[in-house]
């Protein structure tokens, strides 16, 4: 919902939400108008869930304190620019990210050697590819899943490792709450989520 001070104002600011273009998601007017924000227009923003913009206008009489009540995001804007770059934060905040999964190596258990805080010191061997300090892991027993942890260091000797090279023995701090056990096979992986950008139009 906008209010604004003057038309051509309201006008300047319709046009930038216009150019902005997303396949999932964009934003919606549900209402406008001039002059200062009142009751009606919190109520309103209130039973739809909308944000309520004010440009160079300010909050008649009880407006600003129902909009608390009803727990309506209320922004008071005097600089276009500011309220369209707020705009593209708050559709960046709901935009749906994708998961890329990135596959490393395994770690076959050869030893469980203490328990630490929040998982263990175990023994190994790498398999297949590297794996890489902070990696996630999927702990698999005779080949059937039983939990999931993270890389939290890596030693070859007394030397820290980023990454363990394939047919390398290592130890390896463990987070996780499935105990390991000699046998267990770990295999790392990585998650990253990569937003869509948005595009404007001219």
């Amino acid at each position: 919902i906008v209010r604004s001070d003057m038309l051509g104002s309201l006008e300047a600011i319709l046009g930038m939400l216009d150019k902005i273009k997303h396949e999932q998601v964009g934003v919606k007017v549900i209402q406008k108008g001039l002059g200062n924000i009142t009751d009606a227009d919190v109520n309103a923003a209130a039973s739809a869930g909308a944000i309520l913009i004010g440009f160079n206008v300010v909050p008649s009489g009880g407006a600003r304190e129902l909009a608390r009540d009803k727990e309506v995001d209320l922004r008071e804007y005097k600089i276009i620019y500011k309220l369209f770059e707020d705009v593209i934060e708050e559709l960046k905040k709901r935009l749906p990210a994708d998961t890329v999964v990135e596959e490393q190596g395994q770690f076959e258990v050869l030893k469980n050697f203490k328990k630490i805080d929040g998982g263990w010191i175990i023994g190994g061997r790498v398999k297949g590819e590297k794996i890489r300090k902070g990696a996630k892991l999927r702990l698999s027993r005779e080949g059937a899943y039983v939990g999931e942890g993270e890389i939290t260091s890596l030693q070859l000797g007394r030397s820290e490792l980023k990454e363990g090279q394939p047919g390398q023995e290592i130890g390896m701090s463990y987070k996780g709450k499935v105990k390991p056990e000699e046998g267990d096979v770990m295999e790392a992986y990585t998650e990253e989520r990569i937003t869509k950008e948005l595009t404007l139009e001219g």
